[in-house]
């Protein structure tokens, strides 16, 4: 499809190419780095290998990568800048990423916004977002975690429309409950479902739970945790590094505190039993997409809560 001067298959299609390249090119220098500073920690569960991609580390590389050309090491990263280069350059012909430019930490900053958080990222990062997208892919190869990146930046332009594929595009606001045990989504209404945690690994990271579940983290014990989910679309901005937009974008519904508490009451009413309301998460977008617009995973704000009986809920509110 063609949307001006823009040929997004054309586009996609060499992206895929220099992606391809690139990685090929990396990994020498990654075997390298690793041999420098240690490997990633390895993490088993159950026998199952659960290491995540160590974007960390591809990040680093670049970095080591672009600032060779300041400093001795310049010769032997030049295969390495000169395979990243080529992927930013196909990166920039996309006509929402008109607005890289310089910044003190190099020459591809933009500047992205994901409902009220506005975030500092580069186009190297959302190469590493396409790295850690492709080892995730059954068949590791770059081409749906292209067309997803591209689908986000139409989206962001106003050149399509949602829903986008894989629901990258919807987000949630999720209240968390400890006592039920649901097994399957079920609808609510007016966009809210009542949800099993398993569903939510997407948009929540385990970690986010440290403080109100301790036990469950550290035994992986999630059957007793479910949510209330409100569900809503979202899209992102992207603009130049110096933009001072400091505008919101996005309000949790003012009734969501009411809807939780009616539901969460009904619940616990069926089954006879107390739900302890463990927090409050508000502005949970996929992790596939912070990973693709190469940005950390994380939510709008948190509030913590407790339980009283079976029909009173209190809440301690924190950023």
């Amino acid at each position: 499809m063609s949307i001006g001067s823009f040929e997004e298959k054309i586009w996609e299609v060499r992206l895929e190419l220099v992606l391809n390249a690139l990685a090929d090119t990396q990994e020498p220098f990654l075997e390298a780095y690793w041999q420098a500073n240690g490997r990633p920690t390895q993490i088993t569960f159950n026998g199952q290998n659960e290491t995540p991609y160590p974007s960390e580390d591809v990040g680093r590389l670049y970095e080591a990568a672009e600032f060779a050309k300041h400093d001795g090491d310049q010769e032997y990263f030049l295969p390495l800048r000169t395979a990243l280069d080529h992927v930013r350059d196909v990166m920039r012909l996309h006509p929402s990423l008109t607005c890289v430019s310089s910044t003190v930490f190099g020459d591809d900053g933009l500047q992205i916004g994901i409902l009220n958080a506005r975030s500092f990222t580069s186009l190297s990062r959302l190469i590493v977002g396409q790295m850690a997208r492709r080892d995730a892919s059954p068949d590791k190869r770059f081409r749906t975690s292209i067309i997803e990146l591209n689908s986000l930046l139409q989206l962001s332009g106003g050149r399509q429309s949602h829903p986008l594929s894989n629901r990258l595009d919807i987000g949630y606001d999720i209240a968390l409950f400890h006592g039920a045990r649901i097994l399957d989504t079920v609808e609510l209404d007016e966009g809210y479902s009542l949800v099993p945690y398993s569903r939510l690994r997407e948009h929540v990271d385990d970690e986010w739970l440290e403080d109100v579940a301790p036990d469950q983290l550290r035994h992986r014990n999630w059957d007793s945790i479910c949510a209330v989910v409100h569900h809503f679309r979202w899209k992102p901005e992207i603009r130049p590094p110096n933009s001072h937009n400091n505008s919101l974008v996005r309000r949790m519904p003012p009734s969501f505190d009411g809807r939780v508490s009616a539901f969460a009451n009904l619940l616990a009413v069926s089954t006879g039993m107390p739900h302890r309301w463990m927090m409050t998460i508000e502005g949970c977008v996929p992790r596939a997409s912070s990973d693709l617009l190469g940005l950390i995973h994380n939510s709008g704000s948190t509030r913590k809560g407790r339980s009283t009986g079976i029909c009173l809920v209190l809440f301690e509110s924190r950023r």
